[in-house]
């Protein structure tokens, strides 16, 4: 991609929402394989049968016998499944929910952009400005999503895209599940573009339904003991965020402030005697800046240095 190409992308996706540089430093981690089968509470027996069933991402090539290790998105994937199935939803709509979620995003967007940017100024509440970043968008990446890498090419599914851009904007979002007559339908929606498709989610919400929060699906993870060795292989925090976690372990602190990206209060971590805080508070530290939850840090060091960022793609 040369220069001038790639300052008009970055500049679209920052009118999206995201950047180009939050993108690369997320997506490489997620496609990476960590997280044991026995994280998600799913037997090797299940897994298999559902293998077999063909309801698993189709990135999930592990025989019966070996070792199943799953990047974040078949994680979330087979927590969504495991969902389904505890509600009774029929292998038949997990089926065509997988097709839906497994789809490449952006080569629909490509193959159909004419109908979807027609619906997104007729059905939505999207500003023209926006539509037009949508559009400057697909066809910047026209050339070059048609040659993505095999091992990426599950962040460019719809799943995929889901996952990476709820940690990249800070943002929640469920896949809907309602019946009509003897059919089930799936459709999926984000908390902060919630109002620019009310016409398309306000209806469905207000019939019976199951949601799936998939951001809920990947803090259970972060919160999970078993899970901790495993988060960090991901690496989503950034130096100056691996700075306050660093100055904890070290006890190297004499205040750190958290502003919650999410919640109108701040979490304040006060030294206490011994100078330690309790490894819970801790966790709870490294979910919000793992999870983007936040909107600024303040770290005030024992030697009176202070550390102060504020990331602006979280507000």
């Amino acid at each position: 991609m040369n220069s001038e190409k790639y300052e008009h992308l970055e500049d679209n996706l920052n009118k999206a929402g995201t950047s180009l540089k939050d993108i690369e430093r997320v997506y490489p981690k997620i496609c990476e394989s960590f997280i044991p089968l026995s994280i998600t509470g799913v037997s090797p027996r299940t897994y298999f049968y559902w293998k077999k069933s063909n309801l698993l991402a189709p990135s999930a090539t592990k025989k019966e016998g070996e070792w199943v290790r799953l990047n974040l998105i078949e994680y979330v994937w087979i927590k969504i499944i495991q969902t389904m199935r505890d509600f009774g939803v029929p292998f038949e709509t997990i089926k065509e929910a997988k097709v839906l979620l497994f789809s490449n995003t952006l080569k629909i967007l490509i193959d159909e952009k004419e109908g979807y940017l027609n619906f997104l100024e007729k059905e939505s509440d999207m500003s023209i400005e926006k539509i037009n970043s949508i559009k400057k968008l697909v066809d910047l990446l026209t050339e070059d999503i048609l040659n993505v890498p095999e091992e990426y090419e599950i962040y460019t599914t719809l799943l995929g895209s889901i996952v990476s851009d709820l940690l990249i904007r800070n943002d929640r979002g469920a896949i809907i599940i309602t019946k009509n007559a003897s059919r089930f339908e799936i459709g999926y929606f984000s908390f902060k573009s919630m109002m620019e498709f009310q016409k398309i989610v306000f209806p469905l919400l207000e019939l019976p339904c199951i949601q799936i929060p998939i951001r809920k699906l990947i803090e259970d993870f972060f919160d999970d003991p078993k899970s901790e060795k495993f988060v960090d292989s991901f690496e989503l925090l950034n130096l100056k965020e691996k700075k306050v976690i660093e100055a904890i372990r070290k006890k190297d602190f004499k205040e750190i402030i958290i502003k919650q990206d999410s919640k109108e209060e701040s979490i304040i971590i006060e030294v206490e005697k011994d100078g330690a805080i309790m490894d819970q508070k801790a966790k709870e530290v490294k979910r919000i800046l793992g999870l983007n939850e936040y909107s600024e840090v303040t770290i005030k060091y024992r030697n009176d240095k202070h550390l102060y960022f504020k990331n602006k793609t979280r507000l």
